[in-house]
């Protein structure tokens, strides 16, 4: 019986400190935490954006000319500044679109759908 009491202890314990470092690393200060799927169309492509709550950014780039690409990296926002660093692992999508560094950053909901806008382009939530 003693036994079962300390593994039950411990088994709490264990639970309690994941739950605490989680809460640390999904609010750390300014840092906002994206997740879900979000696009765009625009004059020469269309961009479709993932996001991972753990900081990763997956974005199909289909041009109207060529084969579509699949671009893999991080992201990192700050609400505090307005920022959102990419980095791109390997080539990334074109940097008039999604540029490698910070960029300007807002979120919100706008006629009822959600966005994100990166420097000059706004992603729609996809449906």
């Amino acid at each position: 019986m003693k036994k079962i009491t300390t593994l039950l202890l411990v088994c709490v314990l264990l639970v309690g400190c994941v739950f605490t470092l989680a809460s640390c690393v999904f609010s750390a200060g300014p840092i906002t935490i994206i997740s879900g799927e979000y696009e765009a169309d625009l004059a020469l492509a269309e961009y479709e954006l993932s996001f991972s709550p753990l900081g990763k950014i997956t974005v199909v780039e289909d041009p109207i000319i060529g084969d579509s690409k699949t671009h893999e990296g991080k992201y990192k926002v700050n609400s505090e500044t307005k920022e959102i660093t990419l980095t791109w692992e390997g080539d990334g999508p074109s940097e008039l679109v999604l540029p490698n560094g910070t960029s300007e950053f807002s979120y919100g909901e706008k006629d009822g759908a959600e966005y994100i806008q990166i420097g000059l382009v706004t992603f729609k939530a996809a449906d």
